[in-house]
């Protein structure tokens, strides 16, 4: 067999096996559509159906979603999955799950570009996309219906096409890249930081090559200024900064701002010139970026978990944990060893470092999906890293198979029993998963009651949406009864005799002839309680009862 068909034997092994990991009880795990999800999915339904998203707004680029702002691409990408899979999380999940495909055969291909530099990289693209494969932060996120990794695809296919450009010398590949850059900004927040920063970094390492295909490179600007003039133009609205301010890492209102000021004026009345100094608002923001950035770096975090982490398998971390060891020999080997063109380890640098600055200008550091266009300069390194120390250790020609197979074995033992089996246990409550049993039950016991409430509290939070989905609420009559100026975090909604609202137990007064529908720890003490709906731990989420 040549070493093309082996070549290509090989991946095709890897990419069945990664449909396996991401396809496998897709429908039950994550354990239900989450808040994002179904936004994404009704939101899909509507513009299928009358053209406009929930608020009646006509083919928007930006996507209203709870008064959050949020680019629309990967909506109507789900739109034909809605069409001819009906609405359900498998329809909003599915694209998702062919991007990430996508993603572990660029990933490949780009191994295969840098493997002609050096022939122990030979092997780069079959390790790299394997890497990516059984990734648990590649598998999290691809299994959810979000645009977060379509983001990260379209980042990676341009990078991808930039490389083909600097190392094959196929000019026209800029225009892909430009293409593919400018359409990344449609496709996720972080991509509005990131993309800009790569562009930037391959213009001025690269500008000789750009004056010498200067019509490639002018075509290439002017398809990428069409692509992303919307972008720009809805980012710099009032509606597109809603969502940089309502997650900014500098909000004044932030407590650490709050504190800051008051040792500030401290400071000042005292003439503390230290004090003036550290407490300036600039100062404190500097400290908070710092802090936000480098703690995507701590190890404890890449590589190891707890039970229960937002966006990662329980107990791992976003990579293995061996990991820690591939990626430090790949990054010594590359910079060290390998004959690779300084300007390629230079720009792959820029992308590694770039990829936790959209999670370290905004609140929740660290952020496993906002920095996920991090993972493939990772999982490079990494890949490199493996081939050196299976290079080093040529000699011992079966142990390394062994104690190589053990490792893999082990660590999909311990990413199955975490994913499948505790995950789903552990956090099915911040995927609401009472929710589809607490819809099903009101829409069969909606007419024997003059009145049905939905609390907004807690495991109800945002349930009008869930209603929503669940039921495939008409768009065209959701848009009838008010779907244009609905939504939002406490807005109130109708639609016949359910109704969805904050409530404050302690003032409401409650009614005979209406069921109330109510977080189970936020529900009154005096009830008659008719249903009662449980998380996958069995612990009670969500309470329907009457007086």
């Amino acid at each position: 067999m040549s070493m093309f068909n082996r070549t290509y034997l090989g991946f095709t092994f890897i990419l069945l096996f990664s449909a396996f990991l991401r396809l496998y009880a897709l429908a039950i795990v994550p354990p239900s559509p989450s808040l994002d999800e179904v936004s994404i999915g009704y939101n899909a339904y509507s513009i299928l159906t009358t053209g406009k998203d929930e608020y009646g707004y006509r083919l928007p680029l930006l996507l209203r979603a709870y008064d959050d702002w949020r680019p629309s691409m990967y909506v109507y990408i789900v739109i034909p999955f809605v069409k001819f899979m009906g609405l359900s999380s498998l329809a909003v999940r599915f694209p998702s799950i062919i991007l990430s495909l996508f993603a572990v055969y660029l990933m490949f291909r780009l191994g295969k570009l840098f493997s002609r530099y050096n022939s122990r990289l030979r092997y780069l693209g079959e390790a790299v996309s394997f890497l990516m494969a059984i990734s648990p932060w590649h598998i999290y996120i691809s299994r959810l219906g979000h645009e977060a990794n379509l983001g990260f695809t379209l980042t990676l296919a341009g990078v991808y096409a930039l490389c083909v450009f600097i190392i094959e010398k196929k000019q026209w590949y800029l225009l892909w890249a430009s293409i593919l850059f400018g359409v990344s900004l449609h496709g996720y927040q972080s991509q509005k930081l990131i993309t800009p920063i790569l562009l930037i970094a391959f213009g001025a390492m690269y500008w000789k090559e750009c004056v010498k295909h200067i019509k490639v490179v002018c075509i290439s600007a002017g398809v990428f200024l069409l692509i992303v003039l919307p972008a720009v133009y809805v980012t710099v609205t009032g509606e597109g900064l809603s969502r940089l301010k309502g997650t900014s890492a500098f909000s004044v209102d932030a407590p650490v701002y709050t504190q800051a000021f008051q040792a500030l004026q401290i400071a000042k009345s005292s003439n503390d010139v230290i004090g003036k100094i550290i407490h300036n608002r600039k100062v404190v923001m500097a400290r908070v970026f710092a802090s936000n950035y480098f703690s995507h770096f701590v190890p404890s975090w890449l590589f190891m978990g707890s039970e229960r982490e937002a966006h990662k398998v329980p107990n791992m971390g976003l990579l293995y944990s061996w990991e820690l060891v591939s990626i430090l020999v790949g990054l010594i080997y590359l910079i060290v060893f390998s004959n690779i063109d300084f300007r390629v380890l230079l720009f792959l640098l820029v992308w590694g470092l770039s990829g936790p600055l959209p999670a370290a200008i905004t609140t929740q550091a660290p952020h496993a999906m906002r920095s996920f266009t991090w993972l493939p300069p990772l999982a490079l390194l990494s890949g490199v890293g493996v081939l050196e120390l299976w290079y080093v250790a040529r000699k011992f020609t079966w142990t390394r198979w062994i104690i190589v197979g053990g490792i893999i074995l082990l660590s999909l033992m311990q990413f199955g029993k975490g994913y499948f089996i505790t995950f789903p246990r552990t956090q099915s409550d911040s995927f609401q998963y009472a929710m589809e049993d607490t819809m099903a039950f009101v829409q069969g016991t909606k007419n024997e009651y003059k009145q049905i409430v939905f609390s907004n509290n807690g495991n109800l939070y945002q349930s009008y949406m869930f209603y929503l989905f669940y039921s495939s609420f008409d768009p065209n009559l959701y848009q009838t009864l008010g779907g244009s100026v609905s939504g939002g975090y406490d807005k109130p909604h109708r639609f016949g005799n359910v109704e969805f609202r904050s409530i404050n137990w302690s003032t409401e007064v409650l009614k005979a002839d209406t069921l109330y529908i109510a977080d189970s720890k936020d529900a009154p003490t005096q009830k008659r309680v008719v249903n009662i709906f449980k998380n996958l731990d069995g612990k009670e989420a969500i309470i329907a009862f009457t007086l």
